[in-house]
């Protein structure tokens, strides 16, 4: 019998300061932004008939606060969680993207069902792995992960699918959005619709598009370049 996968060798105390450092910092902002954000969603959603999309970015925001203070005290389960908050996003840049782009709506509650399957599965696979002793330390050292056997395999790859197709859905829903916003622009000015609205109008849209893509880049590209990495090179990033 083969023996079982060993957990992976911590990284340099140099590194993983690093690496909490911008948690620290990435996570700090996150979380003032999302306070003043909820502070101005929950004000909207008090008044009686609030849109299903401010709903929707209500709990978003709110939720991503909350995790954001529990991961401070509960490091494994909840800085799990911090991952899943992305797949909130993933569902809110969909439902932004078919209203904005094509003005498609669903019910509210569609979207929730979304979210829920998918912090549902994800969440199911890392209890199953707990209750297996398949949850270890990560390399990093900054959450948990799993031993890639088992139920802890499915468990890992479902997490790195889910992340890839959220951050896919993100970046080229926001892209989208400011391509069709740029158009409708073009179109009203054609229009005689008066320049400095339409202009207020994409400024608008555009910078909260460009903050999300930005945010977003800094926040999780380096965790898909190293998982690129070692998957096509089968080679261990070193920093």
């Amino acid at each position: 019998m083969s023996s079982p996968p060993s957990p992976p060798t911590p990284i340099s105390k140099e590194l993983r300061d690093g690496i909490l450092i911008n948690i620290g910092l990435s996570g700090g902002l996150g979380l003032i932004f999302n306070l003043l954000l909820s502070w101005v969603l929950i004000k909207k959603v008090a008044k009686k008939g609030a849109h299903g999309d401010i709903i929707l970015c209500t709990f978003v925001a709110i939720t991503d606060v909350f995790i954001r203070i529990g991961a401070n005290l509960i490091l494994g389960l909840l800085l799990s969680l911090l991952i899943f908050s992305g797949y909130s996003l993933g569902v809110l840049s969909i439902e932004r993207f078919l209203l904005i782009c094509f003005n498609i709506t669903f019910p509210v509650y569609t979207w929730f069902i979304l979210i829920f399957i998918a912090w549902g599965s994800q969440f199911t696979l890392a209890i199953m792995s707990l209750t297996q002793g398949l949850q270890i330390l990560s390399k990093t050292e900054t959450q948990c992960s799993a031993l890639p056997q088992g139920i802890g395999y499915i468990f890992v790859s479902v997490a790195v699918i889910f992340s890839f197709i959220s951050f896919f859905i993100v970046i080229t829903s926001y892209c989208s959005i400011m391509i069709t916003k740029f158009r409708q622009c073009l179109n009203q000015i054609n229009l005689n619709v008066p320049k400095d609205q339409v202009y207020i109008e994409l400024r608008s849209t555009a910078t909260k598009s460009i903050i999300n893509i930005v945010f977003f880049l800094i926040v999780y590209m380096p965790k898909y370049y190293v998982a690129v990495f070692e998957v096509t090179t089968g080679k261990k990033e070193q920093w």
